[in-house]
């Protein structure tokens, strides 16, 4: 087994019996399971401590997970609002440049889709 197996195996049964004389010769061997092991065997001899440490963690792991979600919404209406802020400034350049070929306001208002008023003033801003 890999690291990453071999943790996986031992969170998921080491208050089984069957795999008691395996986690032994683990916990000897690895310092990082020994503390493991004592730091679980203290936490589950108090059952209000064990309540607390799962609460916090379960805090914390909403409280990234939301985190994580809003930065990425955030990302996405970022991205949203760049795109329609590119397309409506395409199209008062696009407006603009048919003012310059002499096209009336009516007729780009009706390729364009602004307004009138929006037309009128970007005549008036040239």
């Amino acid at each position: 087994l890999n690291r990453a197996e071999l943790w996986a195996f031992y969170l998921k049964y080491i208050d089984n019996p069957k795999y008691e004389k395996t986690f032994l010769e683990l916990i000897e061997s690895e310092e990082a399971f020994k503390v493991a092991t004592q730091a679980l065997i203290s936490i589950s001899t108090n059952e209000q401590e064990r309540y607390n440490l799962f609460a916090r963690q379960k805090v914390e792991n909403d409280y990234n997970h939301d985190m994580a979600m809003s930065e990425e919404i955030g990302r996405q209406q970022g991205r949203e609002e760049g795109i329609q802020q590119g397309v409506l400034q395409g199209i008062f350049q696009t407006a603009k440049r048919m003012l310059k070929r002499g096209k009336t306001v009516s007729e780009v208002v009706e390729n364009t889709g602004l307004t009138e008023q929006q037309i009128i003033s970007l005549k008036e801003e040239n």
